[in-house]
Protein backbone atom coordinates (compact mmCIF):
# COMPACT_ATOMS: atom_id res chain seq x y z
CA UNK A 1 0.00 0.00 0.00
CA UNK A 2 3.13 2.55 0.41
CA UNK A 3 4.53 1.44 -2.71
CA UNK A 4 1.18 2.08 -4.44
CA UNK A 5 1.45 5.87 -2.57
CA UNK A 6 4.77 6.13 -3.23
CA UNK A 7 4.76 5.29 -7.01
CA UNK A 8 1.76 7.66 -7.16
CA UNK A 9 3.37 10.75 -5.76
CA UNK A 10 5.74 10.05 -8.20
CA UNK A 11 3.85 10.02 -10.74
CA UNK A 12 1.71 12.86 -9.79
CA UNK A 13 5.39 14.38 -9.17
CA UNK A 14 6.67 13.53 -12.87
CA UNK A 15 3.05 15.03 -14.34
CA UNK A 16 4.02 17.78 -12.63
CA UNK A 17 7.47 18.65 -14.02
CA UNK A 18 6.45 17.54 -16.84
CA UNK A 19 4.12 20.59 -17.53
CA UNK A 20 6.05 22.83 -16.07
CA UNK A 21 8.73 21.95 -18.91
CA UNK A 22 5.93 22.13 -21.51
CA UNK A 23 5.04 25.73 -20.35
CA UNK A 24 8.66 26.84 -20.73
CA UNK A 25 8.70 24.82 -23.96
CA UNK A 26 5.92 27.08 -24.69
CA UNK A 27 6.71 30.43 -23.79
CA UNK A 28 10.63 29.88 -24.50
CA UNK A 29 9.76 31.76 -28.03
CA UNK A 30 7.76 34.99 -27.34
CA UNK A 31 6.15 34.74 -30.86
CA UNK A 32 5.14 31.26 -30.21
CA UNK A 33 3.50 32.27 -26.99
CA UNK A 34 1.70 34.85 -28.48
CA UNK A 35 0.56 33.36 -31.47
CA UNK A 36 -0.73 30.06 -29.34
CA UNK A 37 -1.87 32.17 -26.31
CA UNK A 38 -2.88 35.18 -27.41
CA UNK A 39 -3.69 34.54 -31.14
CA UNK A 40 -7.35 33.24 -30.65
CA UNK A 41 -8.48 35.21 -28.41
CA UNK A 42 -7.59 38.61 -30.53
CA UNK A 43 -8.75 36.81 -33.53
CA UNK A 44 -12.62 35.91 -31.58
CA UNK A 45 -12.42 38.99 -30.31
CA UNK A 46 -12.41 40.71 -33.57
CA UNK A 47 -15.12 38.31 -34.70
CA UNK A 48 -17.14 39.08 -31.96
CA UNK A 49 -16.85 42.78 -32.83
CA UNK A 50 -17.72 42.34 -36.42
CA UNK A 51 -20.38 39.96 -36.33
CA UNK A 52 -22.19 41.40 -33.32
CA UNK A 53 -24.93 42.87 -35.83
CA UNK A 54 -27.82 41.24 -38.05
CA UNK A 55 -27.21 43.57 -40.67
CA UNK A 56 -25.52 43.79 -44.36
CA UNK A 57 -22.87 46.31 -45.36
CA UNK A 58 -21.64 48.27 -48.37
CA UNK A 59 -24.07 45.42 -50.44
CA UNK A 60 -24.10 47.03 -54.05
CA UNK A 61 -27.20 46.18 -56.27
CA UNK A 62 -27.11 46.85 -60.04
CA UNK A 63 -30.51 47.75 -61.43
CA UNK A 64 -31.35 48.02 -65.57
CA UNK A 65 -34.53 48.64 -67.69
CA UNK A 66 -35.02 49.97 -71.16
CA UNK A 67 -37.64 52.21 -69.88
CA UNK A 68 -38.41 52.13 -66.29
CA UNK A 69 -42.18 52.53 -65.18
CA UNK A 70 -43.49 53.50 -61.88
CA UNK A 71 -43.88 50.00 -61.29
CA UNK A 72 -40.01 49.19 -61.49
CA UNK A 73 -39.22 52.48 -59.81
CA UNK A 74 -41.39 51.29 -56.58
CA UNK A 75 -39.14 47.91 -56.48
CA UNK A 76 -36.18 50.05 -56.44
CA UNK A 77 -37.25 52.34 -53.88
CA UNK A 78 -38.30 49.33 -51.15
CA UNK A 79 -34.49 47.89 -52.37
CA UNK A 80 -32.56 51.32 -51.76
CA UNK A 81 -35.33 51.56 -48.07
CA UNK A 82 -33.44 48.36 -46.74
CA UNK A 83 -30.27 49.99 -46.99
CA UNK A 84 -28.93 48.41 -50.21
CA UNK A 85 -26.48 50.42 -52.36
CA UNK A 86 -28.67 50.55 -55.71
CA UNK A 87 -26.77 51.72 -58.58
CA UNK A 88 -28.52 52.11 -62.07
CA UNK A 89 -26.89 50.59 -65.36
CA UNK A 90 -26.58 52.26 -68.98
CA UNK A 91 -27.18 48.32 -70.29
CA UNK A 92 -27.64 44.96 -69.08
CA UNK A 93 -23.68 44.14 -70.06
CA UNK A 94 -22.34 46.30 -68.13
CA UNK A 95 -24.76 45.13 -64.93
CA UNK A 96 -23.83 41.95 -65.40
CA UNK A 97 -19.87 42.58 -66.00
CA UNK A 98 -20.68 44.27 -62.58
CA UNK A 99 -21.57 41.22 -60.41
CA UNK A 100 -18.63 39.26 -62.34
CA UNK A 101 -15.95 42.00 -61.54
CA UNK A 102 -17.58 42.00 -57.75
CA UNK A 103 -18.58 45.82 -58.07
CA UNK A 104 -21.57 44.44 -58.04
CA UNK A 105 -23.20 41.81 -55.65
CA UNK A 106 -26.44 41.38 -57.65
CA UNK A 107 -27.99 42.30 -60.39
CA UNK A 108 -31.75 42.81 -61.45
CA UNK A 109 -32.56 43.62 -65.15
CA UNK A 110 -36.33 44.81 -65.24
CA UNK A 111 -38.60 44.17 -68.20
CA UNK A 112 -39.26 47.68 -69.93
CA UNK A 113 -42.10 49.84 -68.85
CA UNK A 114 -43.53 47.18 -66.51
CA UNK A 115 -47.39 48.16 -66.14
CA UNK A 116 -50.49 46.21 -64.88
CA UNK A 117 -52.13 45.14 -67.82
CA UNK A 118 -53.69 41.60 -69.04
CA UNK A 119 -50.89 41.44 -71.76
CA UNK A 120 -47.81 42.66 -69.48
CA UNK A 121 -44.50 40.78 -69.58
CA UNK A 122 -43.38 41.62 -65.43
CA UNK A 123 -40.19 39.87 -64.85
CA UNK A 124 -37.17 40.49 -63.35
CA UNK A 125 -34.00 38.93 -63.87
CA UNK A 126 -31.83 38.24 -61.34
CA UNK A 127 -27.78 37.68 -61.87
CA UNK A 128 -25.89 36.67 -59.26
CA UNK A 129 -22.40 35.09 -58.73
CA UNK A 130 -22.91 31.30 -57.43
CA UNK A 131 -19.61 31.43 -55.99
CA UNK A 132 -20.90 33.61 -53.02
CA UNK A 133 -23.62 31.44 -52.28
CA UNK A 134 -23.88 32.31 -48.86
CA UNK A 135 -24.41 35.99 -49.21
CA UNK A 136 -26.29 35.54 -52.11
CA UNK A 137 -28.80 33.69 -51.20
CA UNK A 138 -29.26 36.23 -47.88
CA UNK A 139 -29.46 39.14 -50.40
CA UNK A 140 -32.02 37.29 -52.95
CA UNK A 141 -34.24 36.35 -49.87
CA UNK A 142 -34.04 40.02 -48.46
CA UNK A 143 -34.92 41.84 -52.26
CA UNK A 144 -37.47 38.46 -53.21
CA UNK A 145 -39.06 39.55 -49.68
CA UNK A 146 -39.57 43.43 -50.92
CA UNK A 147 -40.70 41.86 -54.41
CA UNK A 148 -43.40 39.67 -52.89
CA UNK A 149 -44.66 42.55 -50.88
CA UNK A 150 -45.44 44.82 -54.20
CA UNK A 151 -46.58 42.17 -55.89
CA UNK A 152 -49.29 41.29 -53.52
CA UNK A 153 -50.13 44.82 -52.98
CA UNK A 154 -50.75 44.98 -56.67
CA UNK A 155 -52.32 41.89 -56.80
CA UNK A 156 -54.60 43.11 -53.34
CA UNK A 157 -55.54 46.14 -55.71
CA UNK A 158 -56.53 44.33 -58.37
CA UNK A 159 -58.58 41.60 -56.14
CA UNK A 160 -60.48 44.48 -54.32
CA UNK A 161 -61.20 45.39 -58.28
CA UNK A 162 -62.91 42.43 -58.73
CA UNK A 163 -64.17 41.76 -56.14
CA UNK A 164 -66.08 45.12 -56.20
CA UNK A 165 -67.51 44.74 -59.27
CA UNK A 166 -68.81 41.50 -58.44
CA UNK A 167 -70.60 42.59 -55.55
CA UNK A 168 -72.03 45.54 -57.31
CA UNK A 169 -72.98 42.79 -60.20
CA UNK A 170 -74.81 40.90 -57.39
CA UNK A 171 -76.72 44.46 -56.44
CA UNK A 172 -77.44 45.36 -59.78
CA UNK A 173 -78.83 41.92 -60.71
CA UNK A 174 -81.39 41.75 -57.40
CA UNK A 175 -82.44 45.17 -58.69
CA UNK A 176 -83.27 44.00 -61.96
CA UNK A 177 -85.29 40.55 -60.19
CA UNK A 178 -87.34 43.25 -58.86
CA UNK A 179 -87.87 44.58 -62.51
CA UNK A 180 -88.97 40.82 -63.65
CA UNK A 181 -91.26 40.95 -61.15
CA UNK A 182 -92.64 44.64 -62.56
CA UNK A 183 -92.81 43.18 -66.25
CA UNK A 184 -95.02 39.64 -64.72
CA UNK A 185 -97.30 41.54 -63.31
CA UNK A 186 -97.50 43.42 -65.85
CA UNK A 187 -97.71 40.93 -68.47
CA UNK A 188 -100.71 39.42 -66.54
CA UNK A 189 -102.55 42.51 -66.40
CA UNK A 190 -102.25 42.91 -70.12
CA UNK A 191 -103.62 39.15 -70.53
CA UNK A 192 -106.47 39.94 -68.57
CA UNK A 193 -107.49 43.26 -70.23
CA UNK A 194 -106.68 41.45 -73.55
CA UNK A 195 -109.16 39.00 -72.52
CA UNK A 196 -111.72 41.48 -71.52
CA UNK A 197 -111.43 43.69 -74.89
CA UNK A 198 -111.71 40.05 -77.31
CA UNK A 199 -115.04 39.44 -74.81
CA UNK A 200 -116.30 42.93 -75.74
CA UNK A 201 -114.99 43.05 -79.11
CA UNK A 202 -116.82 39.53 -79.74
CA UNK A 203 -120.12 40.88 -78.33
CA UNK A 204 -120.75 43.40 -80.74
CA UNK A 205 -123.23 42.50 -83.14
CA UNK A 206 -122.94 44.82 -86.23
CA UNK A 207 -125.23 42.16 -88.54
CA UNK A 208 -127.30 43.99 -90.89
CA UNK A 209 -128.62 42.97 -94.12
CA UNK A 210 -131.12 45.30 -96.75
CA UNK A 211 -134.00 43.16 -96.32
CA UNK A 212 -134.14 44.17 -92.40
CA UNK A 213 -135.34 47.76 -93.76
CA UNK A 214 -138.55 45.88 -95.77
CA UNK A 215 -137.98 48.91 -98.77
CA UNK A 216 -140.56 46.71 -100.85
CA UNK A 217 -143.01 46.53 -98.60
CA UNK A 218 -142.67 49.94 -98.66
CA UNK A 219 -142.81 50.71 -102.43
CA UNK A 220 -145.94 48.12 -102.38
CA UNK A 221 -147.48 50.59 -99.69
CA UNK A 222 -146.97 53.73 -101.69
CA UNK A 223 -148.42 51.85 -104.79
CA UNK A 224 -151.71 51.35 -103.25
CA UNK A 225 -151.94 54.85 -101.68
CA UNK A 226 -151.63 55.98 -105.26
CA UNK A 227 -153.79 53.96 -107.03
CA UNK A 228 -156.42 54.79 -103.95
CA UNK A 229 -156.01 58.40 -103.67
CA UNK A 230 -155.66 60.95 -106.53
CA UNK A 231 -151.96 61.83 -105.87
CA UNK A 232 -150.26 63.27 -108.76
CA UNK A 233 -147.78 61.66 -110.47
CA UNK A 234 -144.87 64.55 -109.38
CA UNK A 235 -145.63 63.61 -106.25
CA UNK A 236 -145.47 60.05 -106.77
CA UNK A 237 -142.28 61.00 -108.46
CA UNK A 238 -140.85 62.73 -105.37
CA UNK A 239 -141.79 59.85 -102.78
CA UNK A 240 -139.98 57.69 -105.32
CA UNK A 241 -136.75 59.97 -105.18
CA UNK A 242 -136.52 60.26 -101.59
CA UNK A 243 -136.97 56.01 -101.53
CA UNK A 244 -133.95 56.33 -103.84
CA UNK A 245 -131.57 57.92 -102.13
CA UNK A 246 -132.81 56.23 -98.53
CA UNK A 247 -132.09 52.73 -100.10
CA UNK A 248 -128.87 54.29 -101.57
CA UNK A 249 -127.95 55.55 -97.69
CA UNK A 250 -129.15 52.52 -96.37
CA UNK A 251 -126.67 50.48 -98.74
CA UNK A 252 -124.21 52.78 -97.88
CA UNK A 253 -124.37 51.77 -94.30
CA UNK A 254 -124.95 48.32 -94.48
CA UNK A 255 -121.39 48.79 -96.41
CA UNK A 256 -119.96 50.28 -93.38
CA UNK A 257 -121.17 48.31 -91.05
CA UNK A 258 -119.65 44.86 -93.13
CA UNK A 259 -116.54 47.11 -92.94
CA UNK A 260 -116.66 47.73 -89.28
CA UNK A 261 -117.38 44.27 -88.54
CA UNK A 262 -114.60 43.11 -90.65
CA UNK A 263 -111.88 45.24 -88.83
CA UNK A 264 -113.55 44.28 -85.64
CA UNK A 265 -112.85 40.60 -86.57
CA UNK A 266 -109.45 41.50 -87.09
CA UNK A 267 -108.76 43.59 -84.02
CA UNK A 268 -110.43 40.69 -82.32
CA UNK A 269 -107.85 38.26 -83.95
CA UNK A 270 -104.85 40.66 -82.70
CA UNK A 271 -106.25 41.19 -79.66
CA UNK A 272 -106.43 37.17 -79.37
CA UNK A 273 -102.68 36.96 -79.75
CA UNK A 274 -102.09 39.16 -76.79
CA UNK A 275 -102.23 36.97 -73.93
CA UNK A 276 -100.33 34.23 -75.84
CA UNK A 277 -97.50 37.02 -76.21
CA UNK A 278 -98.00 37.40 -72.61
CA UNK A 279 -97.76 34.04 -71.36
CA UNK A 280 -94.26 34.07 -73.41
CA UNK A 281 -93.19 36.84 -71.74
CA UNK A 282 -94.12 35.90 -68.40
CA UNK A 283 -92.31 32.20 -69.38
CA UNK A 284 -89.60 34.35 -70.33
CA UNK A 285 -88.82 36.50 -67.45
CA UNK A 286 -89.37 33.64 -64.98
CA UNK A 287 -86.75 32.17 -66.81
CA UNK A 288 -84.46 35.13 -66.80
CA UNK A 289 -85.32 35.55 -62.91
CA UNK A 290 -84.03 32.38 -62.51
CA UNK A 291 -81.32 32.52 -64.51
CA UNK A 292 -80.36 36.07 -62.14
CA UNK A 293 -81.74 33.62 -59.20
CA UNK A 294 -78.58 31.31 -60.01
CA UNK A 295 -75.75 33.92 -60.68
CA UNK A 296 -76.62 35.69 -57.39
CA UNK A 297 -76.47 32.16 -55.63
CA UNK A 298 -73.28 31.52 -57.21
CA UNK A 299 -71.88 34.86 -55.92
CA UNK A 300 -73.07 34.36 -52.76
CA UNK A 301 -71.55 30.78 -52.79
CA UNK A 302 -68.19 32.04 -52.76
CA UNK A 303 -66.36 31.17 -49.97
CA UNK A 304 -64.16 33.43 -49.68
CA UNK A 305 -64.51 36.60 -50.80
CA UNK A 306 -62.26 38.81 -48.87
CA UNK A 307 -59.42 40.31 -51.25
CA UNK A 308 -56.65 39.47 -48.44
CA UNK A 309 -57.51 35.82 -48.50
CA UNK A 310 -57.23 35.70 -52.00
CA UNK A 311 -53.95 37.30 -52.79
CA UNK A 312 -52.69 35.04 -49.81
CA UNK A 313 -54.77 31.95 -48.95
CA UNK A 314 -51.68 30.40 -46.96
CA UNK A 315 -49.97 32.96 -45.20
CA UNK A 316 -45.81 32.15 -44.25
CA UNK A 317 -43.94 33.47 -41.69
CA UNK A 318 -40.28 32.22 -40.75
CA UNK A 319 -38.99 32.54 -37.20
CA UNK A 320 -35.49 31.41 -36.36
CA UNK A 321 -35.15 28.61 -34.13
CA UNK A 322 -32.15 30.26 -33.02
CA UNK A 323 -32.04 32.72 -30.07
CA UNK A 324 -29.61 35.00 -31.32
CA UNK A 325 -30.01 37.74 -33.11
CA UNK A 326 -26.52 38.42 -34.25
CA UNK A 327 -24.13 36.96 -36.87
CA UNK A 328 -21.84 35.73 -34.10
CA UNK A 329 -24.73 34.19 -32.14
CA UNK A 330 -25.26 32.00 -35.66
CA UNK A 331 -21.68 31.03 -36.04
CA UNK A 332 -20.51 31.16 -32.44
CA UNK A 333 -20.45 26.74 -32.34
CA UNK A 334 -18.23 27.32 -35.80
CA UNK A 335 -15.81 29.61 -34.13
CA UNK A 336 -15.16 27.99 -30.90
CA UNK A 337 -14.76 24.22 -32.69
CA UNK A 338 -12.67 26.39 -35.28
CA UNK A 339 -10.42 27.77 -32.44
CA UNK A 340 -10.30 24.65 -30.47
CA UNK A 341 -9.33 22.57 -33.32
CA UNK A 342 -6.42 24.66 -34.40
CA UNK A 343 -5.35 25.67 -30.93
CA UNK A 344 -5.08 21.86 -29.31
CA UNK A 345 -3.87 20.31 -32.99
CA UNK A 346 -1.07 22.34 -33.12
CA UNK A 347 -0.16 22.92 -29.72
CA UNK A 348 -0.29 19.37 -28.93
CA UNK A 349 1.51 17.94 -31.73
CA UNK A 350 4.34 21.00 -30.98
CA UNK A 351 4.61 19.41 -27.52
CA UNK A 352 5.18 16.09 -28.52
CA UNK A 353 7.62 17.02 -31.46
CA UNK A 354 9.04 19.48 -29.32
CA UNK A 355 9.62 16.76 -26.43
CA UNK A 356 10.92 14.02 -29.13
CA UNK A 357 13.23 16.41 -31.04
CA UNK A 358 14.82 17.72 -27.60
CA UNK A 359 18.19 16.25 -26.38
CA UNK A 360 17.18 15.41 -23.36
CA UNK A 361 14.50 12.63 -25.11
CA UNK A 362 16.65 9.75 -25.18
CA UNK A 363 17.48 10.42 -21.49
CA UNK A 364 13.87 10.43 -20.75
CA UNK A 365 13.38 7.49 -22.91
CA UNK A 366 15.80 5.40 -20.65
CA UNK A 367 15.01 6.48 -17.36
CA UNK A 368 12.14 4.50 -15.06
CA UNK A 369 9.60 7.08 -15.40
CA UNK A 370 6.60 5.91 -17.30
CA UNK A 371 6.79 7.12 -20.82
CA UNK A 372 2.78 7.43 -20.52
CA UNK A 373 3.74 10.71 -18.35
CA UNK A 374 4.58 12.45 -21.40
CA UNK A 375 1.59 11.88 -23.01
CA UNK A 376 -0.66 13.00 -20.44
CA UNK A 377 1.55 16.06 -19.54
CA UNK A 378 1.22 16.98 -23.22
CA UNK A 379 -2.63 16.14 -23.18
CA UNK A 380 -2.81 18.38 -19.91
CA UNK A 381 -0.77 20.91 -21.02
CA UNK A 382 -2.92 21.41 -23.89
CA UNK A 383 -6.79 21.13 -21.98
CA UNK A 384 -5.06 23.73 -19.84
CA UNK A 385 -4.23 26.18 -22.65
CA UNK A 386 -7.54 25.84 -24.20
CA UNK A 387 -9.54 25.95 -20.96
CA UNK A 388 -7.58 29.73 -20.31
CA UNK A 389 -8.89 30.50 -23.61
CA UNK A 390 -12.40 29.03 -23.66
CA UNK A 391 -13.23 30.91 -20.42
CA UNK A 392 -11.45 34.09 -21.55
CA UNK A 393 -13.50 33.58 -24.81
CA UNK A 394 -16.77 33.28 -22.40
CA UNK A 395 -16.29 36.83 -20.75
CA UNK A 396 -15.46 38.37 -23.89
CA UNK A 397 -18.94 37.12 -25.02
CA UNK A 398 -20.75 38.19 -22.25
CA UNK A 399 -19.28 41.50 -21.81
CA UNK A 400 -19.89 42.41 -25.65
CA UNK A 401 -22.78 40.57 -26.42
CA UNK A 402 -24.23 39.33 -23.07
CA UNK A 403 -24.19 36.27 -23.46
CA UNK A 404 -24.88 33.92 -20.74
CA UNK A 405 -22.44 32.24 -18.50
CA UNK A 406 -24.74 29.83 -17.29
CA UNK A 407 -25.06 28.78 -21.25
CA UNK A 408 -21.43 27.86 -21.48
CA UNK A 409 -21.27 26.40 -17.86
CA UNK A 410 -23.46 24.36 -18.93
CA UNK A 411 -21.90 22.96 -21.99
CA UNK A 412 -18.62 22.06 -20.04
CA UNK A 413 -18.88 18.33 -20.51
CA UNK A 414 -19.56 18.91 -24.39
CA UNK A 415 -16.49 21.27 -24.54
CA UNK A 416 -14.27 19.13 -22.75
CA UNK A 417 -15.50 16.06 -24.84
CA UNK A 418 -14.32 18.34 -28.12
CA UNK A 419 -11.22 19.17 -27.00
CA UNK A 420 -9.82 16.33 -25.25
CA UNK A 421 -10.59 14.53 -28.95
CA UNK A 422 -8.48 17.38 -30.77
CA UNK A 423 -6.19 17.40 -28.06
CA UNK A 424 -5.76 13.53 -28.38
CA UNK A 425 -5.26 13.67 -32.33
CA UNK A 426 -2.46 16.52 -32.32
CA UNK A 427 -0.59 14.06 -30.08
CA UNK A 428 -1.30 11.38 -32.77
CA UNK A 429 0.07 13.46 -35.18
CA UNK A 430 3.20 14.17 -33.13
CA UNK A 431 3.69 10.89 -32.01
CA UNK A 432 3.60 9.64 -36.39
CA UNK A 433 5.47 12.40 -37.35
CA UNK A 434 8.88 12.47 -38.42
CA UNK A 435 9.68 16.32 -38.14
CA UNK A 436 7.52 19.47 -36.96
CA UNK A 437 7.46 20.70 -40.35
CA UNK A 438 5.62 17.60 -41.12
CA UNK A 439 3.45 17.36 -38.49
CA UNK A 440 2.70 21.36 -38.97
CA UNK A 441 1.67 20.64 -42.55
CA UNK A 442 -0.28 17.42 -41.53
CA UNK A 443 -2.11 19.15 -38.60
CA UNK A 444 -3.05 21.68 -41.36
CA UNK A 445 -4.17 19.18 -43.65
CA UNK A 446 -6.52 17.76 -41.59
CA UNK A 447 -8.07 21.18 -40.46
CA UNK A 448 -8.31 22.13 -43.99
CA UNK A 449 -10.02 19.24 -44.81
CA UNK A 450 -12.14 18.90 -41.86
CA UNK A 451 -13.31 23.02 -42.27
CA UNK A 452 -13.88 22.50 -46.30
CA UNK A 453 -16.10 19.02 -45.83
CA UNK A 454 -18.60 21.13 -43.04
CA UNK A 455 -21.46 23.49 -43.29
CA UNK A 456 -19.20 26.38 -43.19
CA UNK A 457 -18.47 26.73 -46.65
CA UNK A 458 -21.26 25.13 -48.37
CA UNK A 459 -24.30 23.46 -47.21
CA UNK A 460 -23.42 19.75 -46.98
CA UNK A 461 -27.11 19.54 -48.95
CA UNK A 462 -25.23 20.79 -52.09
CA UNK A 463 -22.69 17.43 -51.72
CA UNK A 464 -24.04 14.01 -53.14
CA UNK A 465 -25.98 11.63 -50.67
CA UNK A 466 -23.72 9.32 -50.12
CA UNK A 467 -20.64 11.37 -49.75
CA UNK A 468 -22.42 13.44 -47.38
CA UNK A 469 -23.51 10.00 -44.80
CA UNK A 470 -19.84 10.13 -44.59
CA UNK A 471 -19.27 13.45 -43.87
CA UNK A 472 -21.73 13.46 -41.10
CA UNK A 473 -19.40 11.69 -39.46
CA UNK A 474 -16.53 14.45 -39.62
CA UNK A 475 -15.70 15.45 -36.19
CA UNK A 476 -15.75 18.97 -36.73
CA UNK A 477 -19.39 18.53 -38.18
CA UNK A 478 -20.17 16.15 -35.16
CA UNK A 479 -18.25 19.07 -32.52
CA UNK A 480 -20.52 22.00 -34.13
CA UNK A 481 -23.37 19.91 -34.30
CA UNK A 482 -23.27 19.22 -30.64
CA UNK A 483 -22.17 22.98 -29.25
CA UNK A 484 -24.90 24.60 -31.60
CA UNK A 485 -27.76 22.32 -30.15
CA UNK A 486 -26.47 23.20 -26.82
CA UNK A 487 -25.08 26.35 -26.46
CA UNK A 488 -27.83 28.35 -29.73
CA UNK A 489 -30.38 25.80 -29.52
CA UNK A 490 -30.67 25.16 -25.63
CA UNK A 491 -30.97 21.81 -26.05
CA UNK A 492 -30.20 19.19 -23.05
CA UNK A 493 -28.03 16.29 -22.94
CA UNK A 494 -30.63 13.12 -23.53
CA UNK A 495 -31.11 15.35 -26.96
CA UNK A 496 -27.83 15.30 -27.93
CA UNK A 497 -27.00 11.76 -26.49
CA UNK A 498 -25.89 10.48 -29.82
CA UNK A 499 -23.30 13.14 -30.55
CA UNK A 500 -21.68 13.01 -27.29
CA UNK A 501 -21.24 8.93 -27.68
CA UNK A 502 -19.66 9.75 -31.10
CA UNK A 503 -17.45 11.60 -29.73
CA UNK A 504 -16.53 9.26 -27.01
CA UNK A 505 -15.82 6.72 -29.15
CA UNK A 506 -13.85 9.32 -31.34
CA UNK A 507 -11.78 9.83 -28.39
CA UNK A 508 -11.24 6.47 -27.41
CA UNK A 509 -9.86 5.50 -30.94
CA UNK A 510 -7.91 8.56 -30.92
CA UNK A 511 -6.41 7.50 -27.49
CA UNK A 512 -5.64 4.31 -29.01
CA UNK A 513 -4.02 5.56 -31.47
CA UNK A 514 -2.14 8.41 -29.52
CA UNK A 515 -0.92 5.33 -27.58
CA UNK A 516 0.44 3.41 -30.13
CA UNK A 517 2.13 6.35 -31.31
CA UNK A 518 3.83 6.43 -28.29
CA UNK A 519 4.84 2.66 -28.98
CA UNK A 520 5.93 3.59 -32.49
CA UNK A 521 8.35 6.95 -31.48
CA UNK A 522 9.85 4.81 -28.60
CA UNK A 523 10.48 1.98 -31.29
CA UNK A 524 12.19 4.83 -33.52
CA UNK A 525 14.40 5.33 -30.31
CA UNK A 526 15.55 1.58 -30.29
CA UNK A 527 16.44 1.42 -33.88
Amino acid sequence: MKDLRNNTGKLFISIWAVLIKNFKTVFRSKSSAFTIMLGPLIIMSLLVLAFNNSSFYDINIGVYSKTYSELSNSVIDKIEAKGYVVVKNDNSTDCIAGVKEGSLNACLIFSPNMQITNNANNTIEFHVDPARINIVDNIMSSINKEILKTSENLSLSLTNVLVTQLTNTKDELNKRSELLNIINSNSNKIKETSGSLQSSANAIDLTVTYDSFNTVALRNEISKVNSSSNISSSDVQSLNTKLVTIETQINTTISQMLAAKTKITELSGNIATLPIAADNNIVQTTLLKDSIGKIVGNINNIAVTNPESIVSPIKTSVETIETEETHIGRFLSTFLVLIIMFVCVLLASNLVLSERMSNAYLRNAITPTPKSVFLIGAYLTSLIVIVFHLVVISLILKLIIGFSLETMLYAVIPLFIVASMFILLGITIGYFAKSQESASVVSLVIIAVALFLSNTILPLETIPLRLKEIILYNPFVVSEALLKKILILGFTYDKVITLITKLFIYNLVLLVLSYLGLKFAKSEIKR
